[in-house]
């Protein structure tokens, strides 16, 4: 009986084919979309899906931005619905 792999959940792409893409992806867009419109330069590190595979979008190119590692974490809070921990200083107050 052959072996078979489950499908990617939400219509990702996988496996060689998912890492050659998001190479390629990378290449093409090398810098931090977000940090650009900042004015600071950072390299991009996550092909992030504009509207999230989980909500509909498509792993298709035009639904790609590139972003530094920091941006995705933010995007991906901001997509879901998730809020930030304060960071608590010594003095047990909130700090920022």
């Amino acid at each position: 009986m052959p072996h078979s792999r489950p499908r990617p959940k939400h219509g990702r792409i996988d496996g060689r084919r998912g890492v050659e893409l998001r190479l390629r992806r990378l290449a093409l867009s090398p810098l931090c979309i977000d940090c650009e419109a900042k004015g600071i330069t950072t390299r991009a590190t996550v092909p992030d899906h504009i509207i999230p595979l989980s909500k509909g979008g498509l792993d298709t190119d035009d639904n790609i931005r590139c972003l530094c590692h920091d941006c995705h974490r933010l995007r991906t809070a901001e997509q879901f619905g998730h809020k930030r921990k304060p960071t608590i200083g010594l003095d047990g107050w909130p700090i920022g």
